[in-house]
């Protein structure tokens, strides 16, 4: 017997132990509803649908069956949005029928059913067949593409043509509930066909069909077969054509020398083989050749376009370092003939090469070059087609380091530097033979410079150029110090009765001409401001040049380091003119200088004699002309008013 109360905590326990295997429960609900076509009304069969909860979101998703509905169980309560996956717009069944997506909505409770219909919109789309040009001939397996005249976000699709040359292209924003209606442009590939592009093609609303067939051009062809000089085909030779309007195709001969070359192009669209070609052929050790033809119409095939190619001259050598042991591997060997043909190699790791394929030539220009080597040239060399020389070695000499600190004079380091090396045995040029920058630490290094004499240049805005003049470099040099100096600068503003003059002409130069501090030139800008960086210190000259105003030169003293405002005033000048000839011939005398004692400024006669001097100040004076040719010509005193040109200053010049 039970004790009192045993049967209930039996029952209990029973209960409690079978909870736990029994696991949780949880209610559920369903959704279902049915994909119709909104055009039709038919059922949409095999189609995915994404369910998802708009709280968690949760996505499940489920594919309608024959008649177009669908059912998803066993979700939880909740809000749904029910539209097309992600994947799949269109349905299994039809896969050319692509839809615009729609969303429903639908709310799930225990134990309940809810509904949620999608009633889905084709998309427009433009179908057609793919033909050869006889418009009979389908082709398969072309690629068709349509893309939205504002862009592919407004529309673009694609679809490879099928076995009868179908084709199903339908474009789809990247906004997949919008439709697709607009304006756009097809393009049309195959391989072996030109490429075809249609312009302005209308999708004027969804559900609609837009048909438009495409014929496309077939390949041109050139056959032949490659030989040597015994007969023997020559495999994996390049032929290429080269169209006069610059387009060029390509192909290889096989192991037997045969070759056939299409000519067609999937690159520019609505394009044409016909036009007049040259065609090149090419392989390692033989001579170019090539042959002119014409196709006078598309899908015309040519043949017996043969060749048969010599070997050219051959040479072969090593390249050594300077000890002439040593090999040099990757070193640029290049052999250009003299009439615009260039051979081109590189060493090997022993240092070994071979130039073949070399025409026959007696003005060949060997060059040997690699990084951190001076480069070799071999002028005047005879190649002879067919010939082999051997043993055309090479040595090639190290190149050589510069490099350094830049301070200034108390030993500071100096960032940013520029240094540049000029070869003294060339003509002074604006263009260094090397160049390089000074960096945080003030160091710089210049590598590969070939030994020369070199004239050396260090410049930094603030500081005064550096400049040596010699430097013999035949070997590496490191650790030199170049102290550069703080410079002056000047600067000011140039005026007339408190107008800014611009445009006027502002030189610095030595006023002693014993010294050197170099020659510094500006202009004032339309505030009649200049400005003058890098001087030396020592006495400068400041000349002010204009055509309006009267010449005038100031002297200053400039610091290093140190920075000068130094305002200019100009009065209004005058001018003068007039002729010069020749007494005998009574012909003007072109080129001749005119000059005023005291001014640095002059006047130089034209092609009639003629001259203009402009810029004196208002006062008497006595032009003059020195010739070489002609007795010195004094003028007699003339008068220059501010502002007025005095005419008729003329010299008749007398035959020394």
């Amino acid at each position: 017997m039970f004790k009192k109360g045993g049967f209930l905590a039996l029952f209990i326990g029973i209960f409690a132990f079978s909870m736990v295997f029994a696991g949780p429960t949880f209610a559920a609900g369903t959704i279902s509803g049915t994909v119709t076509n909104a055009s039709t009304g038919a059922a949409i069969p095999s189609f995915y649908v994404s369910v998802v909860n708009t709280t968690t979101e949760q996505n499940y998703w489920d594919e309608t069956i024959a008649d177009g509905t669908y059912t998803t169980g066993l979700i939880p309560s909740g809000t749904y949005s029910i539209y097309p996956n992600v994947y799949y717009y269109y349905s299994l069944s039809d896969p050319h029928t692509f839809y615009i997506s729609k969303t429903a909505t639908a709310t799930v409770t225990d134990d309940a059913v809810s509904t949620a219909d999608l009633a889905l919109t084709p998309r427009g789309r433009f179908v057609g067949k793919v033909y050869a040009s006889n418009g009979t001939t389908p082709i398969e397996n072309a690629l068709v593409s349509v893309t939205n005249t504002n862009g592919y976000t407004y529309g673009t699709g694609s679809d490879n043509s099928q076995t009868d040359g179908s084709y199903y292209a339908t474009p789809s924003p990247t906004d997949k509930a919008t439709s697709a209606i607009g304006t756009y442009s097809m393009v049309v590939l195959k391989t072996g066909y030109f490429s075809q592009q249609i312009s302005n093609l209308s999708l004027a609303t969804d559900a609609a069909d837009v048909t438009h067939n495409v014929n496309l051009t077939a390949a041109s062809t050139v056959k032949g077969k490659i030989t040597d000089a015994s007969g023997v085909g020559i495999p994996t030779a390049t032929i290429y054509a080269l169209k006069s309007t610059g387009y060029s195709y390509f192909g290889t001969t096989d192991a037997n020398g045969d070759y056939t070359l299409s000519i067609y192009d999937a690159a520019y669209y609505n394009s044409s083989a016909v036009g007049s070609y040259t065609l090149y052929v090419t392989k390692t050790g033989y001579l170019t050749q090539s042959k002119l033809f014409s196709l006078t119409a598309d899908e015309t095939n040519l043949t017996d376009y043969n060749f048969t190619l010599t070997l050219g001259g051959i040479m072969n050598g090593h390249v050594y370092a300077s000890d002439g042991a040593t090999p040099v591997s990757s070193a640029a060997i290049s052999a250009n003939d003299g009439y615009g043909n260039t051979y081109s190699t590189t060493s090997n790791s022993d240092g070994s090469y071979s130039l073949t394929g070399l025409r026959s030539s007696d003005n060949y220009t060997i060059t040997v070059s690699k990084t951190n080597y001076v480069a070799q040239k071999l002028y005047n060399y005879s190649a002879t087609v067919g010939e082999t020389i051997n043993d055309q070695n090479f040595n090639l000499a190290a190149a050589l380091t510069f490099s350094g600190i830049v301070t200034d004079k108390d030993g500071n380091i100096v960032e940013g530097a520029i240094i540049t090396f000029y070869n003294r045995s060339k003509l002074r040029s604006a263009y260094p033979e090397y160049s390089g920058t000074s960096i945080s630490d003030g160091t710089f290094s210049l590598t590969n410079v070939v030994p020369n004499n070199y004239r050396v240049v260090i410049s930094k805005s603030g500081y005064v150029t550096k400049i040596v003049e010699k430097l013999s470099l035949d070997s590496s040099i490191s650790d030199k110090t170049y102290a550069l100096t703080a410079a002056a600068m000047i600067y000011g503003q140039v005026t007339n009765k408190g107008e800014a003059v611009k445009g006027a002409a502002v030189y610095a130069y030595a006023k002693d001409k014993d010294d050197d501090y170099g020659y510094n030139f500006t202009t004032t800008d339309n505030d009649g401001y200049y400005s003058m960086s890098g001087l030396q210190k020592g006495t400068y000259q400041i000349k002010v040049v204009t055509t309006a105003f009267a010449e005038k030169i100031i002297t200053k003293k400039l610091k290093a380091g140190h920075e000068k405002t130094i305002n200019i005033k100009l009065t209004k000048g005058g001018s003068f003119s007039g002729y010069v000839w020749d007494s005998e011939t009574n012909l003007p005398l072109s080129g001749f200088y005119v000059r005023i004692k005291g001014l640095s400024n002059y006047a130089i006669t034209d092609n009639n004699g003629f001259y203009y001097f402009d810029g004196v100040a208002k006062g008497k004076y006595k032009p003059y002309i020195i010739s070489a040719v002609y007795e010195t010509n004094n003028h007699s005193q003339i008068k220059v008013k501010a502002n007025k040109v005095t005419e008729g200053v003329n010299f008749t010049l007398v035959s020394k």
